[in-house]
């Protein structure tokens, strides 16, 4: 269900925006509101509040962001906040996010690793990631130095374990296997 409602929600607001060619800043604001409702989420609990009527909820929304967002984004807000859908606001965003991915042939992708990679790593990913997929690469990066070495890079619901620790684990299991 809430998945049905992430969608509806995000491609309601992606074709509002993309025919006012304005789908990338809404894209940018929603991942600014998301990460800050993800580290903080007294607002998102304010705004599914009985105690607050609706009038002081659409208010607060005006005093909070009215000039500092894209008209769309406040009415958004305003929009999931009336119709008690704002507790869905991560995955709206998600959803949204994957939609503009689509549109614009671009790939998203995490690279866990040990230490941190250098610019010029981060770069020849990028590039080999690109040939390999024709899309655009986003490159998000991550350090678990339990990982020990290696890499395990996510995309979409996939994940590609190259890692040391991995690799460790499977000769563990291999070595348990024939003295068992």
């Amino acid at each position: 269900m809430a998945e049905v409602v992430a969608k509806t929600y995000a491609s309601s607001l992606y074709e509002t925006a993309k025919a006012a060619q304005c789908e990338e800043e809404i894209l940018e604001e929603l991942r600014v509101l998301d990460e800050a409702f993800l580290e903080d989420g007294d607002f998102l609990i304010l705004m599914q509040s009985p105690e607050l009527n609706r009038s002081e909820k659409m208010d607060l929304i005006d005093r909070i962001f009215r000039g500092k967002v894209h008209p769309y984004t406040e009415n958004f807000l305003k929009v999931l906040t009336e119709k008690r859908r704002i507790k869905h606001f991560h995955a709206i965003f998600a959803s949204y996010n994957d939609i503009y991915n689509s549109d614009h042939n671009r790939m998203e992708f995490t690279a866990v690793t040990a230490v941190a990679l250098s610019d010029t790593l981060k770069e020849r990913l990028r590039r080999k990631l690109k040939m390999t997929t024709g899309a655009e690469i986003v490159l998000h990066t991550q350090v678990d130095p339990a990982l020990l070495g290696g890499m395990v890079l996510r995309f979409q619901n996939e994940q590609i374990d190259a890692s040391v620790k991995s690799k460790l684990e499977d000769i563990r299991r291999k070595i348990s296997a024939v003295i068992a």
